[in-house]
Formats: structure tokens, sequence, C-alpha cells
């Protein structure tokens, strides 16, 4: 299976290392091949483009990959 990882920090004083980390042990253990990581560093306020956000969307809706993953849904929705 082919999985996405999305991440999201609110500021560059928050490190998403431990996100990306636990996402990438689970999809291993799952045996699934991670095909591409959407990494933002931004507010989930919405007042902002979270650019990485838009390209997994994008990548999304071209099939690109069968399953997204994120940490947290705070970290995917807000």
């Amino acid at each position: 299976m082919k999985v996405a990882i999305y991440a999201r920090v609110r500021s560059n004083k928050q490190d998403n290392g431990n996100q990306l980390v636990q996402l990438r042990e689970f999809a291993a253990k799952q045996k699934w091949q991670v095909v591409a990581e959407y990494v933002d560093t931004v507010s989930g306020s919405g007042k902002k483009d979270r650019v990485q956000f838009e390209r997994m969307m994008l990548a999304a809706g071209q099939k690109q990959f069968d399953v997204l993953m994120f940490w947290k849904l705070d970290r995917f929705t807000r």
C-alpha cells in the first residue's frame, strides 16, 4: 500500500520530528511504502496558506497514494 504522511507544527520553535518518526515506524511495521511526506510549519488557524497541505490535497486527487497518515487530528484539520 502506498501511503503519504502529513505533519504540521505551529511555529519554528516546535519540532515535527516526533510526528514523522512515529508515523514512519508505524508504516514500516505495516509494510506500507511511504511515497511522500508533506510538512508544514504554520498555524492551523486558516489565516495563512498551508503550502504542503495544498500539495498533499492535489496528490490525493491524483491518486498518488492510497492512505494519508497524520499524527493527530488537530495537526491535520485545524
